[in-house]
């Protein structure tokens, strides 16, 4: 078969040849190892602001980011991930609309419906136990996991008698213990409302249940009623936190000072100047 063919006999172009031909085998190792760092760098700095929300992030937002480092990213090591799979992690980077709870009696295979008709749920609320350490859970989105109540609520609801849930087919019974007395949250100094729409104390009428065979230590929980009629029960929404996109713009100029020295690096190597 007739051919013609063109070959350059260039030394500058043969090297230049030569490094393309490294930079796809080798794809950039400089730079790939920059990437792989600046992936763990704004993973750091997103767990670190946290710290300026929580004062113990500790909870599943913070582990889920600790979890959520992928590099290489789907194969190329030039990509790399952080990813936030924490079931609460859109409610905080992007906040909730104020929204009423009543809506839940509607579409929660949890409701019951009284002798007159009318829909109701009875909603639980775990208080955590102050930690053995100076801290405290916290109020509001300072919190870690759960509201904790204050060590003076402790000191009285530590020393009830137990309740018991027991299961039962296919739900549960319970059999009650003592339960935390208004007075009671008066002589621990806790005659208080979290928030002014709350109708009672968050801690009148608390009882405590037994060590936990898997969770450990005794659980404390109070629960409200919720049914058709009531009043209140209106969430003002929250305002979103963008952890992520804050961070995100932080990290952008030394991010891209890093990987463009690892570029620069690999440049220098293979010869393309």
């Amino acid at each position: 078969m007739p051919e013609i063919r063109i070959n350059i006999d260039h030394d500058k172009l043969s090297e230049v040849i030569h490094g393309l031909e490294m930079l796809r085998q080798e794809t950039l190792p400089n730079t790939a190892r920059s990437v792989q760092a600046a992936t763990g760098m704004i993973q750091q700095a997103w767990v670190d602001k946290t710290k300026t929300v929580f004062d113990r992030p500790t909870g599943t937002y913070a582990q889920a980011i600790q979890e959520g480092l992928f590099y290489p990213y789907n194969g190329n090591p030039l990509a790399g991930t952080v990813i936030n799979n924490s079931p609460h992690a859109s409610y905080i980077e992007d906040g909730t609309p104020p929204h009423d709870l009543k809506k839940a009696l509607h579409t929660s295979q949890k409701v019951k419906i009284s002798k007159k008709g009318k829909r109701y749920l009875i909603i639980p609320f775990r208080h955590g136990t102050p930690s053995r350490g100076s801290h405290e859970g916290g109020l509001g989105m300072k919190r870690a996991t759960m509201q904790t109540m204050p060590k003076s609520v402790y000191a009285q609801a530590k020393n009830l008698a137990v309740s018991q849930r027991i299961r039962q087919g296919s739900g549960y019974r319970y059999t009650w213990g003592e339960r935390l007395t208004n007075t009671q949250v008066k002589a621990a100094g806790a005659d208080i409302k979290l928030k002014p729409e709350h109708k009672t104390n968050p801690y009148e009428g608390m009882v405590k249940f037994g060590r936990h065979p898997t969770a450990g230590g005794s659980q404390y929980m109070t629960f409200r009623v919720m049914h058709e009629d009531s009043t209140g029960w209106y969430h003002p929404g929250t305002t979103p936190l963008k952890l992520a996109d804050k961070t995100a713009k932080e990290m952008d100029v030394p991010v891209t000072r890093m990987i463009d020295n690892g570029l620069q690096q690999d440049i220098r190597v293979y010869g393309i100047v």
